[in-house]
């Protein structure tokens, strides 16, 4: 009878440009007793999302927390890339949370808009991370 290894693979990607922020959260999903993965940009995100496609493991991330502004494209403009090529199956599908300090009506919308499928803002509680965490099964 062969034992079944335990997957040890990271559930949760942050992508975000701040070292700041990955370090906050980072913090906040360990006292959650989870471990993550870092982007410091959606490039980055997007090769992390390739590679991890082609695991041997676990292909999709349990939930993608997405910064609002970075450098060289915004959080929407990932999420709607990474819509795309979920629908075509390129990649498997994972929720994406925005992260983000932004409040304004445009920037929520404009989020709304690319189908994230919850906002979390910045800074983040441990109880709010909690919620978000307990609705995608993490918790």
């Amino acid at each position: 009878q062969k034992e079944s290894k335990k997957c040890s693979c990271p559930p949760v990607l942050i992508v975000d440009d701040e070292p700041f922020n990955h370090i906050t959260i980072e913090v906040l999903m360990k006292k959650q007793n989870l471990i993550v993965d870092k982007a410091m940009s959606s490039m980055h995100a997007l090769r992390i999302l390739e590679e991890r496609s082609r695991s041997a493991c676990c292909q999709s991330y349990k939930l993608i927390f997405m910064d609002y502004q970075m450098p060289d494209k915004n959080g929407p403009e990932t999420c709607a890339i990474l819509r795309e090529l979920f629908q075509k199956g390129t990649l498997p599908k994972s929720p994406i949370v925005g992260f983000t300090a932004f409040s304004g009506d445009e920037e929520m919308s404009y989020f709304n808009d690319v189908g994230v499928s919850d906002i979390l803002f910045k800074p983040c509680t441990t109880d709010k991370l909690r919620k978000i965490l307990q609705k995608y099964g993490l918790k």
